[in-house]
């Protein structure tokens, strides 16, 4: 009977103890690493990816020693497997290169501050937001809802679209028929309207000025220039059109040339 606890003692319950104790000094690390950081000066868009680094290789070492001492448990001899690996070492590294690529790739995305946890990147023509950041991967949620996750080596020459703000340029088409001058007037007016009323711009909307006339000297295009926060594009846009379009139309009368009246 002594021998049946001993057994269920060993095999059982300290494996059990084993994996408890690894995930309360897994929980424990993670918030002295997120409290650490929190108290330091590394700017946010650092933080969130330092954490997400940090406690994944803080999750990974538990995980191995977690393992060696259930393997303990069993009777395994774990000194041996650990003197065998400096033997291994160098098959594990030749046929772990690209995990180790993976890891290096990692470091200098942050020692190089190339994009963050929260950050809208494209890699490979494939866009959407960093919601995670490991030793080995990057996972983007893409505008649709996909997540994709993408070796951290193949990301070295991703694209931030996060660090500023898009500056949209919008040619607006109008027929050669209205009065040149009232028309940039009313253009004015309209991006100094649209300066109070849109949400998602930074600074102000601004009128250029005529940018280009249709071959056959039908239409004359008329620019608008404004900065736009990331992913308000085509929101931003929609809202400018229906704008000027409506407003053209209540305004045809005055703003049609002297001899078309």
């Amino acid at each position: 009977m002594e021998k049946i606890e001993k057994v269920l003692t060993k095999e059982i319950i300290l494996p059990i103890v084993a994996i408890i104790v690894s995930f309360i000094i897994y929980v424990t690390l993670k918030k002295i690493i997120k409290r650490f950081l929190s108290s330091s000066r590394i700017n946010h868009r650092k933080h969130e990816t330092i954490i997400s680094l940090f406690t994944n290789l803080v999750k990974y070492t538990l995980i191995v020693i977690c393992g060696l001492l259930v393997l303990e448990a069993f009777g395994v001899e774990t000194k041996n497997i650990v003197a065998s690996l400096g033997i291994l070492g160098l098959v594990i590294g030749l046929s772990l290169q690209d995990i180790l690529k993976d890891f290096v790739a990692g470091m200098f995305i942050i020692l190089e501050n190339q994009y963050a946890v929260g950050d809208h990147i494209t890699v490979g023509g494939y866009s959407g937001q960093v919601i995670s950041f490991g030793l080995k991967t990057t996972k983007i949620a893409a505008y649709n809802g996909e997540v994709k996750t993408i070796p951290n080596r193949y990301v070295d020459q991703s694209i931030n679209n996060s660090i500023k703000n898009p500056i949209i340029t919008i040619d607006i088409p109008i027929s050669s028929d209205y009065d040149v001058i009232k028309i940039k007037a009313f253009f004015e007016k309209i991006c100094l309207e649209l300066t109070d009323e849109l949400k998602n711009i930074k600074g102000q909307v601004e009128f250029v000025g005529l940018s280009a006339m249709a071959a056959n000297g039908a239409t004359l295009d008329y620019r608008i220039r404004v900065e736009v926060k990331h992913l308000k594009v085509e929101e931003t846009k929609n809202i400018i059109f229906t704008k000027i379009v409506t407003s053209l139309k209540a305004n045809k009368e005055e703003l049609l040339s002297k001899e078309e009246n």
